[in-house]
This record gives C-alpha cells, sequence and structure tokens, in this order.
C-alpha cells in the first residue's frame, strides 16, 4: 500500500476536497483506497456518513502518529492506497504523515496568504526528506483556482522558483461541483456530472500516479 499525504501548514487550501475526489478516482480505476481523516472536526467521516450506502472509499479516524501506523499496518494488506487528509493546526501530526508517506501533494491557493506560508511549508518538507535520508517525493498542486486572474500567475511563477517541488501540471478549479457533491456525500463522479471537474480530478490523479511509478522504479534500482 501507497500512502499519499495531501498536506498544507495553512488551513482553507482544499486538501479535503482534494483527498475525497483522488481518492474516489484512484478508486474508479481499479485500485483499493481507504481515506484517512486527521481532523477533529471529521469533515471526512461527516461526508462519508451522509451517504453510507455507496461503494465510495473507507475513511478511517487518525488522531496521532500512532493512529497513523495502526492505519497502514491494518489496511495495507488489502488497499493500495492510503489518502491522508492532512491536519494545518497539529505540526507533530503533519510530521508523522510526512515521515510515512510516499508522495506528498501540497494544495495551494492563489492568495497572499497562501504565498505566506509558502516558505516554511517548503522548509518542513525539505527537513523531512534530509532526515529520512530517501527521496520523499512532493509536488504542489493548484487548488480552488479561477483562470485568467493575476494572482494565479503571480502564485504559479513563485511555486515554480522551487525546483525541488515541482508544481503539477493540472489544478482544481473553483466549480461549484465540489462543493454540491460533498454535500450529498459524493464527489464529482458521482453528482451533477461536471465534465471539466472531473476532467481535473483524472489529470491530477494521472500525474499523481506517474509520480508513483517514478518513486517505484527507484526504490527498485536502490
Amino acid at each position: 500500500m501507497k500512502t499519499i499525504a495531501i498536506l498544507n501548514t495553512k488551513g482553507g487550501v482544499g486538501k479535503t476536497n482534494t483527498t475525497r475526489n483522488i481518492g474516489r478516482c484512484l478508486q474508479k480505476q481499479g485500485h483499493q483506497v481507504v481515506l484517512g481523516d486527521t481532523d477533529p472536526q471529521k469533515c471526512l467521516m461527516e461526508w462519508r456518513l451522509k451517504n453510507v450506502d455507496n461503494d465510495q472509499p473507507c475513511v478511517v479516524e487518525i488522531r496521532s502518529k500512532a493512529d497513523l501506523l495502526q492505519t497502514i499496518a491494518d489496511y495495507e494488506p488489502e488497499n493500495d492506497f492510503l489518502v491522508v487528509d492532512g491536519l494545518a493546526a497539529d505540526f507533530q501530526l503533519t510530521l508523522a504523515a510526512l515521515k510515512a508517506a510516499d508522495l506528498v501533494v501540497l494544495p495551494f491557493q492563489a492568495s497572499p496568504d497562501d504565498m505566506a506560508f509558502l516558505e516554511e511549508l517548503v522548509d518542513l518538507v525539505k527537513m523531512v526528506q534530509t532526515s529520512r535520508g530517501d527521496t520523499l517525493q512532493a509536488a504542489f498542486l493548484l487548488s480552488n483556482i479561477d483562470d485568467g486572474t493575476v494572482l494565479l500567475d503571480v502564485a504559479t511563477d513563485l511555486l515554480k522558483e522551487y525546483h525541488a517541488i515541482p508544481l503539477l501540471d493540472a489544478s482544481i478549479g473553483h466549480r461549484q461541483a465540489y462543493r454540491k457533491s460533498a454535500a450529498a456525500g459524493g464527489t464529482v463522479f458521482d453528482y451533477f456530472n461536471d465534465k471539466k471537474a472531473q476532467s481535473e480530478v483524472n489529470a491530477v490523479t494521472g500525474e499523481i500516479l506517474a509520480m508513483m511509478e517514478v518513486i517505484q522504479k527507484e526504490v527498485a534500482h536502490a
């Protein structure tokens, strides 16, 4: 089982939206997927309980490093992916998720507040990469974006300056389908049939899987 951590030390950047839609996309491609909810408000758990009879990935509560490690041990035999929705306010749990992950996706919005957190986020990832002594892969994901804004161009240029952490070509847009499908207990693959939103998630998931293949090849040749 591979662990994908959706992390940012700032809240409100689209981590939960990314987690549930990427997880569902992986599942629809034939993978066995479990989602990890680290938020005390149980956002993912509440979302899953809105429609308990559907076939979406199950959600597991993760409140500590011990919970995370136990979840990996319990679900690894029967699952291909664990996708963890990181909690911005808990530094220790964020650190534990970084250390356990095979791939870290860093959702980032084109806003001045997000840009202010950027250096802190990059330093944290680099610290874990150094301490692990291996090639922890990480990538930025532009999330909740409005096309054609000046801030989007600024954010894109800024993220590309951090060469050690690439920016995914695909992005997640500011679309009502994400909010409406979440409110109904589903994803953009289950409700409202927004083809553009589905295409976005498919493209992001495709890039993630491509990075995972690179990781597997590096491990195999190590």
